[in-house]
């Protein structure tokens, strides 16, 4: 009995898709950090959505498999994984000298496995170094915001001008609410359209791909 007790409460504490630990073990471990808990790191997939709305969940399931075999083979031996959300990963790490060195490893594991799961997302990354006196949600808090930063910077290395495209309709959008008048909707009106116009293929990108002009779609083929 004891031992079907203790067998249970194991099984609790892994994701039973991915196999790494769960959320569960995130809190309580959180809860009672060790020293040798020096780093905070966290994992967001991107666009999983898009996967998930394109291929249907069963190719979304076989990506978090693929994304958590990754995260295992670039920072077990330095920490523990866990699966905290639906798309979102973390690992309490305990060398932080060795961040790069597992950072870059789990990249390139990705890239390598992207040749046979073509549909595979990357994931935007982000840390923050556990201090005495911080609670553990401020620390996970500072890792987020770095996350989030390096997402932006991976859209605006890869898709520039649709970044660009982006803000400009934001800035639209704001001096819609600010001109209540019919001139007012009808310049913004005006500056989006004009802005598509200008902008071959906008209206077709999904996927956050950019518009690919004629000439370049020939240099590719």
């Amino acid at each position: 009995m004891l031992y079907y007790i203790y067998c249970n409460e194991m099984w609790n504490q892994l994701d039973g898709l991915t196999g790494l630990l769960s959320q569960k073990s995130y809190l309580n471990r959180t809860l009672n950090l060790q020293p040798e808990d020096k780093m905070l790191i966290v994992l967001d997939l991107d666009n999983f959505k898009y996967i998930n709305d394109t291929y249907g969940h069963q190719a979304g399931d076989q990506c978090l498999k693929v994304i958590a075999e990754c995260l295992k083979k670039a920072y077990s031996r330095y920490g523990n994984c866990y699966r905290i959300g639906g798309d979102e990963f973390c690992v309490l790490f305990r060398k932080p000298e060795k961040e790069k060195y597992c950072r870059e490893k789990f990249y390139w594991i990705i890239e390598k496995q992207k040749k046979s799961l073509h549909m595979l997302p990357g994931a935007s990354y982000g840390s923050a170094l556990i201090e005495e006196q911080e609670s553990i949600s401020d620390t996970k808090a500072r890792a987020d915001a770095n996350m989030y930063a390096n997402k932006k910077a991976r859209k605006q290395a890869r898709w520039p001008g649709r970044m660009k495209r982006m803000e400009y309709m934001q800035d639209l959008v704001a001096l819609n609410r600010k001109k209540r008048t019919g001139g007012g909707r009808r310049s913004v009106i005006f500056g989006a359209v004009m802005l598509l116009l200008c902008t071959p293929g906008l209206a077709g990108c999904q996927n956050g791909e950019t518009a690919v002009s004629e000439k370049e779609r020939s240099r590719r083929a």
